[in-house]
């Protein structure tokens, strides 16, 4: 496991509406890629496309072909559980193509190593429907996980979490990226935690892509400024990790444009926009 997945000029249109306007990026294995951007900048709509669950132009490749379905999982955003399945159900089910018609002890050992990774082994034998929409999260998580997949795609897998079980996740994938040479690539809202885990950072505004590299390289004010709209100041932790710090709303209106973007794009072989 030790090669990118690559999209070259993705375009997706829905409604008569183009909403993904050539997007062209190399999500690289054993790290994390965050896809940022604002509310209606087309994060969840280029997942889908990655994951070739949206029709799309353009080419999304793994090892220089499509990725196939035993190679990459897809994790959309939570919209409720409602099946009257145990927990450990829910997460069995990621491993639906290798189950036979009994339970190996295996299959459970695999089933119990996900729950603990993610902290929800208490609830195995809970009703998934019965769990709060933060507790559903960690059982999507642990049944994608279970898998053990090539390429690990989640659309804002920490939306429904509270800070210690933001931290906890993006631990997870980071730990698993690195361990097992996957590709992963993660929606998040929250740039500081998109700057502390992530290793490639793409930003996304109107549909295209407004800067790719690693975070420390490319965000800085100007960027935050033309893409959301908020002056910000960006802040330094002990360990040399960039933290956003908003301030207020921009008076300056965000660019239209993206040659009008006041950033530094980085390249070191990274495709982009």
């Amino acid at each position: 496991m030790s090669h990118a997945l690559v999209l070259e000029n993705v375009r997706v249109s829905r409604g008569g509406a183009e909403i993904i306007k050539g997007v062209s990026a190399e999500f690289p294995a054993a790290g994390i890629t965050a896809i940022c951007g604002p509310n209606g900048a087309g994060k969840s709509t280029l997942m889908a496309a990655a994951a070739n669950l949206l029709p799309h132009d353009g080419k999304t490749t793994f090892n220089g072909r499509r990725p196939n379905a035993t190679e990459l999982s897809f994790m959309p955003q939570a919209l409720g559980l409602r099946a009257q399945l145990s927990v450990l159900e829910v997460v069995l089910l990621g491993r639906l193509d290798k189950l036979g018609w009994s339970l190996r002890p295996a299959d459970i050992d695999a089933a119990d190593a996900a729950m603990a990774a993610v902290g929800i082994t208490e609830f195995a034998a809970r009703r998934v429907d019965t769990l709060s929409g933060g507790q559903q999260q960690l059982v999507l998580l642990a049944q994608r996980l279970i898998r053990r997949p090539e390429i690990l795609l989640l659309d804002e897998p920490t939306s429904a979490l509270d800070l210690r079980r933001q931290l906890l996740v993006l631990d997870i994938l980071k730990t698993y990226a690195e361990e097992n040479g996957a590709v992963v690539a993660v929606v998040l809202h929250d740039l500081s935690l998109a700057a502390r885990y992530s290793s490639n950072l793409l930003i996304l505004h109107e549909g295209r892509s407004a800067c790719l590299g690693h975070p420390s390289h490319v965000l800085d004010e100007p960027l935050i400024r033309s893409v959301y709209g908020v002056d910000a100041e960006i802040l330094f932790t002990s360990g040399g990790t960039p933290v956003i710090a908003p301030l207020s709303p921009s008076e300056t209106p965000r660019t239209k444009s993206l040659d009008k973007f006041p950033y530094r794009q980085e390249t070191n072989g990274l495709r982009s926009t």
